[in-house]
């Protein structure tokens, strides 16, 4: 067999199995006994706010990063290269303007979600520190 086929049946397998395990995951958080139906929509909600978050706090950063940080890399000295230093940078100062944002339209957010996922409102606070982990993570 060749080489390609093997590595496209190997892929197509972990990917058939992610998405099993994604369905099962899902079978458990919604049958009955597991989350409420609340609960359920809070953790829809808040990837949902936190992608957005994501979305508007980078800046673009990402996209920076792996068009220049390959050219940066090869051509400065490893003590002079501080692209990914100003990267994060700029994603925190976006995200510190997304956290300003979220504190002056949270009534607009809560009116706008609030009746998919009522514990939204209770449990809003905690939404920046999940965006601030998906920001640092996309990268």
């Amino acid at each position: 067999m060749s080489q390609i086929r093997k590595q496209s049946l190997i892929s197509s397998l972990v990917v058939y199995i992610g998405f099993a395990i994604g369905f099962f995951n899902t079978w458990l958080f919604t049958r009955e006994g597991g989350f409420s139906p609340s609960q359920y929509g809070l953790t829809g909600i808040f990837m949902a706010v936190a992608n957005i978050m994501f979305c508007v706090a980078n800046l673009g950063m990402p996209s920076y990063i792996h068009k220049f940080y390959p050219y940066s890399n090869d051509n400065l000295q490893p003590k002079k290269n501080d692209q990914l230093t100003w990267a994060i940078f700029f994603s925190l100062f976006g995200f510190c303007l997304v956290i300003i944002a979220g504190l002056l339209f949270k009534d607009l957010v809560i009116r706008k979600y609030g009746t998919n996922a009522p514990d939204l409102v209770k449990y809003y606070y905690y939404i920046f520190p999940f965006g601030m982990g998906l920001t640092l993570f996309q990268f």
